[in-house]
């Protein structure tokens, strides 16, 4: 009995991780994929960051067409303006919106139909991107990167984030492309996963 207990949970602990590995693994190529696929339509003027109606509906529309595990896609100038959209603790995407139009402060607004922003429904304070672990370690590294782990600006969280620089054709440094997942969104995956067995999983 002691022999077939050990051998039962060994298969489940196998089993386990598996399934633990192949999530993670999605959950680090979606930001990846993201912005890989997306930075050539900036880099390239395809969406132009300074179309207010243009840039709204591009990120909105980024962030509704991928997987809810990425919180934020967003993109960092070389000036300190921040644009993007994000999703709620609710799970409602919002814009995001940082420029001289808001005096340098971060601004999140609903959504309307169309994409574009409606009414403001944040002000959390002044935000420069240019300070953020991900914009540093993407622009220093001249390179697509990983982020170190950071705290969250506005939520009680921690985020990871995949950082792209964009350049223009003389090879000069015009911002950084982001797409980050919050933590507490991995945390809950592991748990679930484990639940029905009443176990623990853990990242190392």
């Amino acid at each position: 009995w002691i022999h077939s207990s050990k051998e039962t949970t060994k298969k489940m602990a196998n089993e386990m991780n598996s399934k633990v590995f192949e999530q993670i693994n999605a959950f680090i190529e979606m930001p990846e994929h993201i912005n890989e696929v997306n930075q050539k339509l900036i880099k390239n003027g395809i969406v132009d960051i300074y179309n207010q109606d243009e840039r709204e509906k591009f990120f909105v529309g980024v962030l509704e067409t991928h997987g809810s595990h990425v919180y934020s896609f967003s993109y960092g100038t070389k000036d300190g303006e921040y644009y993007g959209a994000l999703r709620n603790e609710e799970g409602i995407i919002e814009i995001i919106r940082n420029d001289a139009s808001t005096d340098g402060n971060l601004w999140y607004y609903s959504v309307t139909p169309d994409l574009t922003a409606w009414e403001l429904v944040t002000k959390a304070g002044k935000f420069d991107p240019r300070t953020y672990d991900w914009y540093k370690e993407a622009a220093e590294a001249g390179k697509p990167v990983f982020s170190s782990i950071y705290k969250h600006y506005v939520r009680d969280d921690l985020t990871v984030s995949f950082a792209w620089p964009i350049y223009d054709d003389e090879g000069k440094n015009q911002g950084v492309l982001g797409a980050h997942i919050i933590l507490s969104d991995i945390d809950s995956f592991l748990k679930d996963i484990v639940k029905d067995i009443r176990g623990y999983a853990l990242i190392v």
